[in-house]
């Protein structure tokens, strides 16, 4: 049995943070007092119960998952600014 999953923070919009399930790409809505200070692109990780599910007080920032990602995101930025002819991609 999944013991947690991995939510990204998609957008955050005012007080309301919008979080991506990675799996399955369910997006929930919680206000920002409910998880600790993050950034559009933060990886959290939150336990689940013995039925599946998802306990919001046991949210924890996986800081090296989101650092990986965020490079990758750079990286990709870079390849498609080489492969740009225009100059259309600016950062």
């Amino acid at each position: 049995m999944q013991t947690e999953k991995t939510y990204v923070v998609d957008r955050i919009e005012g007080e309301l943070v919008v979080l991506v399930e990675d799996e399955s790409g369910e997006k929930v809505n919680l206000d920002s007092w409910e998880l600790p200070p993050v950034d559009e692109g933060t990886v959290l990780a939150v336990k689940l119960d013995n039925n599946g599910k998802t306990q919001w007080g046991s949210v924890s920032v996986l800081e090296d998952e989101t650092e990986r990602r965020k490079n990758m995101g750079k990286e990709r930025i870079e390849e498609l600014k080489k492969r740009d002819p225009g100059s259309d991609i600016e950062t």
